[in-house]
């Protein structure tokens, strides 16, 4: 196995550290600051409980807003970082392409593997590279037209024996655990896992760079793209799209920079160590009524804050293209997500 040197994980912490103390320092100084300008504004006529509350909450909202910002300059200011350990020689490992799916419309869910297929074979690679799509619908009519259309793709792929589709009786966990149910009945028939959404689209010579970058590192546990977001159709779909693919880069370089080897997972987009998965990511059912018991919605971040718990490294490579979503079209459907 023929390997590329990249960085030494030891050789991030510092860096790491630094960029966190001085986003959290100066995040809390620009707080300060705003809080303390409105006490002295308001205590021109007398300080009043009321004004003492909205000093409190424009501290809270500056310091908010304060940190992302510094994120931002982080992710302007930061040098770009040295190219990763990656394998160049033949892929020993399996991978399988997960897409969850809950009441999709299937053409499109489809189409979309379908392309995926194309452009991994476009690639050459003579990896095992599988598909498994994972249905939670509930609609009986559209559950048939998923296995219509899986039959179809199947046929049109010649995907026998390398595509698979399964659909649950209860969506028990809602995506994290029908992931969770998978990994634990099917995953160790493969290494590695790539983890996309319904709507989710990748290149092939991506999916294969992130394959060669986890197979080269046995301590990667979870390697984050950056998703673009596209095909927006309304207005607010536009503007959001336009905003993601102007300011994501910064943010995400920023984010990479202060987290290191405990960075983001966004819940799609990714690559995963399936033995790292399993032996780390099991989630369990919070006791208490929702939305602070029963299962956990924000799985994602849990899930990347067990990896490194382990002792697995999570790691957001921003330089990697060929990475896209799909976004909100109306900011209720934002708001929701």
């Amino acid at each position: 196995m023929n390997r590329v040197a990249g960085p030494r994980i030891a050789a991030v912490r510092p860096r790491s550290a630094g960029a966190r103390a001085l986003a959290l320092c100066s995040s809390i100084l620009a707080a300060t600051a705003a809080g303390m300008v409105f006490i002295i504004y308001g205590a021109a006529d007398g300080l009043s409980l009321i004004d003492l509350l909205r000093a409190i909450l424009i501290l809270l909202s500056t310091w908010w807003l304060a940190w992302g910002a510094a994120t931002a300059l982080l992710g302007l200011t930061s040098r770009q970082r040295p190219a990763p350990l990656r394998v160049t020689g033949a892929i020993r490992g399996k991978t399988v392409i997960i897409v969850p799916v809950y009441n999709e419309d299937p053409v499109n869910t489809f189409a979309r593997i379908a392309a995926m297929d194309d452009s991994l074979r476009a690639t050459g690679t003579a990896a095992q590279i599988d598909f498994a799509v994972l249905s939670d619908t509930r609609d009986a009519a559209i559950a048939a037209a998923e296995q219509v259309s899986f039959g179809q793709l199947v046929a049109r792929q010649n995907g026998a024996g390398r595509m698979f589709y399964r659909r649950r009786a209860l969506n028990t966990g809602r995506k994290a655990g029908n992931i969770e149910e998978f990994m634990a009945t099917s995953g160790a028939a493969w290494d590695y896992a790539v983890i996309l959404d319904a709507d989710s689209l990748m290149e092939g010579a991506t999916i294969v760079e992130m394959i060669r970058r986890i197979e080269a590192d046995a301590g990667l546990g979870l390697l984050q793209t950056l998703p673009k977001v596209i095909r927006a159709r309304s207005v607010f779909g536009r503007a959001m799209q336009f905003a993601a693919a102007f300011h994501s880069p910064a943010f995400a370089r920023g984010l990479a920079a202060m987290q290191g080897r405990s960075g983001p997972f966004w819940g799609h987009n990714a690559i995963v160590r399936v033995q790292a998965w399993v032996e780390s990511c099991g989630l369990p059912e919070l006791s208490g009524r929702p939305p602070f018991g029963g299962h956990i919605l924000s799985h994602d971040s849990v899930e990347a804050a067990l990896l490194a718990r382990a002792g697995w490294v999570v790691r957001l490579d921003d330089d990697l293209e060929g990475s896209f979503e799909e976004g909100p079209e109306n900011i209720i459907d934002h708001a929701k997500r």
